[in-house]
């Protein structure tokens, strides 16, 4: 298996290497005469081969935003990440399976252990047991509360709410615009060390200002909140921790992201603070100038508006 090359190369290759290994041999009569074991790493039909593809492009995707070049880069952690986001984004039971098998796939021959929804204690995939379905999704405890609160407030992920800490807030008024109000901004640093500054969603300033009163530091323009890796990291690790309990990643957090994106849609569809490009965007019925699809990307930590059909679904 070649280690060379782009990510998306490194993993389709080892997915090509399979199907050259199984195509044109019968899967069940292998698994008769040697066990599953020997069927694990072979593709047999070229579209298993298609399915198992899309699946791993679309993790590949997950894993750029995240700045990973290279196969062996790839974490445990990174991997419940992506598959609890597709879990938040309500994948059916049948397309989360689909999407362990075609991750076993790829990186069991780079030593990862075989992921299973179980093993990964995954809440809210609906699991088979006797013909019935699994417990409902575990709610999470009150202890919890606050950092939930951050990701309703601002869309952050799991690993931003770990590192957030006293210098973490920030607000500011632009004062070109006419009847601008305060902006509030939490600065985080997400996994591969990429910093993320989002802003909270207006319906919750009241509750995030009383909250972190103390700890929001006021500043003239944007651009003096911290920016850059080095300059965000040094900001950061000056200030105190809040949370010394992280939430369990067997709690999902990323329906609050989806929840922070229809929020930030409509606060911008009335507010019009964006720069309109002229070019309309449509996002499962949710349509809009794309410079408000760009900002709301950029809020949720992509820089691609094609990611936004993740979050945006009509009821």
């Amino acid at each position: 298996m070649s280690r060379n090359g782009s990510l998306k190369y490194q993993l389709i290759q080892i997915l090509k290497q399979q199907h050259t290994a199984g195509y044109g041999h019968s899967r069940h009569i292998e698994k008769l005469k040697h066990g599953r074991a020997a069927t694990e790493k072979k593709i047999y039909a070229s579209k298993s081969f298609e399915k198992h593809k899309s699946a791993i492009i679309q993790f590949h995707d997950f894993l750029k935003e995240k700045g990973v070049k290279k196969i062996t880069e790839i974490s445990q952690d990174e991997v419940k990440e992506y598959v609890e986001q597709r879990v938040g984004e309500g994948k059916s039971h049948k397309t989360i399976q689909s999407d362990l098998t075609a991750l076993n796939k790829v990186l069991g021959e780079v030593g990862h252990e075989v992921y299973t929804a179980k093993k990964m204690n995954l809440e809210g995939v609906k699991m088979r047991q006797n013909n019935r379905l699994d417990k409902e999704r575990e709610q999470i405890p009150d202890k919890y509360a606050e950092q939930v609160e951050l990701a309703k407030m601002a869309g952050l992920r799991r690993t931003g709410i770990a590192g957030i800490n006293t210098n973490s807030f920030y607000r500011f008024r632009d004062k070109i615009r006419m009847g601008a109000s305060d902006q509030y901004f939490i600065l985080v640093v997400e996994k591969g060390g990429k910093p993320r500054l989002c802003e909270v969603n207006e319906k919750y300033v009241p509750e995030f200002n009383e909250r972190y009163k103390n700890y929001i530091h006021f500043v003239d323009k944007k651009s003096d909140i911290p920016n850059g890796k080095s300059e965000v990291k040094e900001a950061l690790n000056a200030g105190a921790e809040l949370y010394q309990e992280k939430v369990p990643s067997k709690y999902a957090l990323h329906i609050y992201r989806a929840e922070y994106a229809k929020d930030r849609f409509e606060q911008l569809q009335q507010t019009k603070n964006y720069k309109a490009v002229g070019i309309l965007e449509d996002h499962n019925g949710f349509k809009a100038d794309r410079s408000l699809f760009l900002d709301l990307a950029r809020n949720l930590g992509h820089n691609r508006t094609d990611v936004i059909s993740k979050y945006l679904r009509l009821e």
